[in-house]
């Protein structure tokens, strides 16, 4: 048997907001493990939908996973990575 909680109720995605430059400047860890959640999203005429997010400075190769399901019902799924780079020390 597995213990299943059954539908949750919808939740608030908490994601950080760099508005000010002390929060630009800020080196705190960043242990998300999902950076990005978007529950309904719809895409334009031409089927393509744009946003932008803050990825973790750690260095490494990252999934963007996309999955959902038609107005009609057909489920969709799709992914694609990119690679935040080490940032290049400052000279002095």
């Amino acid at each position: 048997m597995i213990d299943y909680e059954g539908p949750q109720a919808a939740r608030i995605f908490n994601a950080p907001v760099y508005q000010t430059p002390q929060k630009i400047a800020s080196h705190l860890p960043d242990f998300r493990n999902v950076l990005n959640w978007m529950p309904a999203i719809i895409p334009g005429k031409d089927g393509r939908y744009q946003t932008s997010f803050y990825s973790s400075d750690l260095p490494g190769k990252y999934i963007i996973e996309v999955q959902g399901i038609t107005a009609n019902g057909t489920p969709l799924t799709s992914n694609t990575f990119f690679e935040v780079k080490a940032k290049k020390s400052e000279k002095k």
